[in-house]
């Protein structure tokens, strides 16, 4: 299957077929043993936090900062702002 953006190979694979499976795997500190993340899970998130920056106004071709240690929310966000056509400017 051949997907002409990044949003529908995205959609393709959060509601398909791996939906259940492995999207990542993270410590969520050092003392804590690694914590897994489904597709499903991973998309949800992402669909939650595009509904929250589109409420406070943001929209295509916006830039957003993140500012962030590498963590699966920095992910949400800029997977969030890709479907939202907005720009990410990582701040490291």
């Amino acid at each position: 299957m051949q997907f002409s953006t990044l949003y529908d190979l995205f959609l393709d694979r959060t509601s398909g077929s791996l939906r259940d499976k492995v999207y990542l795997r993270h410590k969520p500190d050092r003392q804590q043993p690694y914590s897994s993340i489904s597709f499903s899970t991973f998309g949800e998130s992402v669909y939650r936090a595009a509904s929250a920056l589109q409420k406070i106004g943001l929209a295509a071709d916006d830039r957003i900062a993140i500012l962030s240690e590498s963590r699966p929310e920095w992910l949400v966000v800029d997977h969030a702002a890709i479907m939202l056509r907005a720009i990410t400017v990582p701040m490291f």
